[in-house]
């Protein structure tokens, strides 16, 4: 309503130039119409933007949401979506691919937040152990080799998925 309320006892063609300017503005609006309703109604449909990631600075601790592209919508104090822990920054492929990775792996086990450690993504899995991800690379092929070496590890300290031959460590 505060980016609508400038518009209001203008007439229906300043109000619409002026939520147009609004709307265009916000990066929270992905698409938007608007019509009139005889006598005196400005009838605004949005479509929202929706985050999937967050991104959390490991120094200030503030979290940002982050739609499917990689575009930042707003900075919050909590969330519940999977999130990765940055130290600094990353180039924005290598920090999509880690949202990617890690939205597949909190689907997959329920893990909500992972660290980018040295170039790395590092999860820790609940009663399994810590594993670290390589920021590039084919995502199917590096979930579908954590699966099958969860399967067949047993009590392992940390999994390397970095390499060509994936590296276990036992305690």
């Amino acid at each position: 309503m505060s980016k609508v309320n400038p518009a209001i006892g203008e007439s229906i063609n300043n109000a619409k130039k002026k939520i147009t300017e609004e709307f265009n503005n916000t990066k929270q609006i992905e698409k938007y119409s608007s019509r009139f309703k005889f006598p005196s109604t400005l009838r605004i449909d949005l479509i929202l933007k929706k985050a999937k990631y967050a991104i959390q600075n490991k120094n200030t601790k503030e979290i940002v949401l982050v739609d499917d592209k990689g575009m930042v919508l707003e900075q919050v104090d909590k969330t519940n979506l999977p999130y990765i822990i940055v130290d600094g920054s990353l180039t924005d492929s290598k920090q999509l691919f880690a949202l990617e990775l890690m939205y597949s792996i909190y689907y997959l086990y329920q893990v909500k937040n992972g660290e980018i450690v040295n170039g790395s993504l590092e999860v820790v899995i609940p009663k399994e152990g810590k594993i670290i991800f390589p920021l590039e690379g084919e995502r199917d092929i590096l979930l579908g080799s954590l699966k099958l070496i969860l399967s067949r590890a047993g009590n392992f300290k940390e999994i390397d998925l970095r390499y060509k031959n994936p590296v276990i460590r036992y305690e």
